[in-house]
């Protein structure tokens, strides 16, 4: 697996601390956003494949 780079780890903590913040889980966040729970979990740990 490649290094993940700070940038792509900095933007998943924002994306996890907003979705916390505003009571969702990563199942809810994939459905609003019609995307796959697994794909939002890439993103917040900054999984440069998920971007």
């Amino acid at each position: 697996m490649p290094p993940r780079e700070p940038v792509l780890q900095k933007f998943g903590h924002n994306v996890r601390e907003k979705r916390e913040a505003l009571g969702l889980s990563q199942e809810a966040l994939a459905h609003a956003a019609e995307l796959d729970r697994t794909y939002i979990g890439g993103i917040e740990r900054g999984d440069p494949h998920q971007l």
